[in-house]
This record gives C-alpha cells, sequence and structure tokens, in this order.
C-alpha cells in the first residue's frame, strides 16, 4: 500500500513540473496559429490590391474588419486564436500599404512575452514579431 502511494506522489511530482510545459506549448501554437493566419491576411490583401491599381482598402482614419476586405479572397473569416478576434486592417492615408493586427486588446498576446500590438502584418514588410 505503501508503494502505491509513492508511486502516486511520484506521479503526481511530476504532472506538476510538466504542466507548465505543455502551457507554454500550447501558447506558442497559437501564437504561430495567428502569425499565419496574419500571413493568410496580407496574402488576400494583396490580391485585393492586384485587383485595386495597386491600392489598399481605404479604412479612412479608423480600422476596419479585415472580414470586411477579404470575404471574398479568404475561405473562412480569420480570427485571433488566442483572442478569438477578427483581425483589424489601418491602411496608410494615401491606401499603398496597410497594416493588419489582432482586433484584440493591444496587450493581447503579453501573457506571451509578444509587445503591444504584435504580432502583425505589414504589407511591405510581412509578418512582424516586434
Amino acid at each position: 500500500m505503501i508503494e502505491l502511494m509513492i508511486v502516486i506522489a511520484i506521479i503526481a511530482i511530476l504532472a506538476t513540473i510538466i504542466m507548465p510545459k505543455f502551457t507554454q506549448a500550447r501558447d506558442r501554437s497559437k501564437l504561430q496559429a495567428c502569425k499565419t493566419n496574419l500571413r493568410h491576411v496580407g496574402v488576400a490583401l494583396e490580391m485585393y490590391a492586384n485587383e485595386n491599381q495597386r491600392l489598399y482598402p481605404a479604412t479612412g482614419s479608423v480600422s476596419s474588419s479585415c472580414i470586411l476586405v477579404t470575404a471574398g479572397y479568404l475561405k473562412r473569416d480569420a480570427r485571433c486564436p488566442v483572442t478569438n478576434n477578427t483581425y483589424w486592417i489601418t491602411a496608410a492615408a494615401d491606401n499603398t500599404y496597410c497594416n493588419c493586427a489582432c482586433g484584440a486588446s493591444p496587450s493581447a498576446h503579453a501573457s506571451m512575452g509578444i509587445p503591444d500590438y504584435y504580432p502583425r502584418y505589414d504589407t511591405r514588410r510581412g509578418v512582424l514579431e516586434r
């Protein structure tokens, strides 16, 4: 009986050591999925620009949901797997380039050590992490 209790205690100790690693791995995979989604949105934005004289969607002074812009270019709505929010697009004043970022609060990915407003997609530089 004592041997069984010792084995259970050892398993419990090992589980407490290993569980944070699983959480970190899950967070990293969600972050990678977020970056992949941003890349897909970026490709959709490039297709939009190619069909519109190399001009990106006009968003004015506010951001617009990428669902409105990329509806004809993506098979499904692009959502951040970390926050489950849509991505938002902010275009330059002359619509020659734009940024796309998670539609959540600026620090939505802060628990993973990612700075505010990142990761994001910039049509001039691709996916940015920092």
